[in-house]
């Protein structure tokens, strides 16, 4: 069976893949020089990051039977479409909210230790400056409590925050002390309390903008905004408007609306804002977890078994 690597992200996931099959399927990176419906045809598996897989898409490309994504989150892949060509579509859910929660935590001590301005100074021959503030005591909203938001809340609990957190079941995951807890039409109310807002949703209608400029004025001043789930979760603009004015105090950004960023765009200059390039996932471990669950997808799809984690 041959299995086509396509899009960016997620580095040595090919060769990892490869070495995990043994040489019983190939794994082949798709030529960035060619259009990538181009480079998938004759391939049965794709393995895409960051590439819009849709009906037009699938025409190009009949011998393609499954589109493994190698995360949670699969937007950007026509599901109807897939469906009526006989394609299936998985995704790799559990794989990484050790990794995801580590890092939104490493943001928001990033953010409070103001570290962007602490390096500047230091740079700069300063020593002893900038002032931070501490976790503990203060409050966190999670926004989206599910695998990665709940393993995020376990450790600012740990740290002594107050956690609070929004789940679309309404019904609280347990092993978390949280000091408030609701559906999506609480989202208004519990942003007014939060010095710490974490979203860890997936990107739908739903979630697209859902953090727009009516949310963050909600916000106290002062407050730190973490995105760790999608860009278009967050409206930029209203972004950057509440970041210039200092209503806002700083963002964590793994995630932005447009990956990857225009060199020029103003969030990459502020020096309140931490941004860096989608890797929360980004781990050893968690990498090969995901490798399992495709290997394991590839073999089930050449014996012609059920496949695990299908969501199309």
């Amino acid at each position: 069976m041959r299995i086509l690597r396509c899009g960016v992200g997620w580095s040595g996931i090919e060769q990892a893949l490869a070495a995990r099959l043994g040489g019983a399927h190939e794994v082949v990176v798709a030529d960035p020089a060619r259009p990538i419906p181009e480079s998938a045809r004759g391939f049965e598996v794709l393995v895409p990051s960051a590439v819009r897989i849709d009906g037009s898409f699938l025409d190009l490309c009949p011998s393609v039977r499954l589109v493994h994504r190698a995360g949670v989150g699969y937007e950007g892949i026509d599901l109807e479409a897939a469906k009526a060509r006989g394609v299936a579509v998985c995704n790799a859910p559990g794989t990484n909210p050790v990794s995801v929660a580590e890092f939104a935590l490493m943001l928001m001590l990033m953010l409070a230790r103001k570290v962007p301005l602490a390096s500047r100074l230091l740079r700069e021959g300063g020593v002893g400056l900038p002032n931070g503030i501490e976790l503990a005591g203060r409050s966190a909203l999670v926004v989206g409590a599910g695998a990665c938001g709940t393993a995020l809340a376990v450790r600012l609990s740990a740290l002594g925050m107050r956690v609070s957190g929004i789940r679309r079941s309404l019904v609280p995951p347990s092993g978390v002390a949280w000091a408030s807890f609701g559906g999506g039409a609480d989202l208004p109310r519990l942003l007014e309390g939060a010095e710490f807002v974490v979203l860890c949703v997936p990107l739908s209608d739903a979630t697209r903008h859902l953090i727009d400029a009516a949310a963050l004025a909600r916000l106290r001043p002062g407050a730190f905004l973490v995105n760790v789930s999608r860009g278009a979760v967050v409206d930029q603009g209203a972004l950057v408007a509440a970041l210039r004015s200092g209503h806002l105090a700083g963002a964590g950004l793994d995630v932005l609306e447009k990956e990857p960023p225009d060199p020029s765009d103003s969030l990459l200059a502020m020096e309140n804002v931490v941004p860096l390039p989608h890797i929360a996932g980004s781990t050893e471990e968690a990498l090969a977890r995901t490798i399992e669950i495709i290997a394991d997808n590839v073999g089930r799809l050449s014996r012609g078994e059920p496949l695990r984690h299908r969501v199309g």
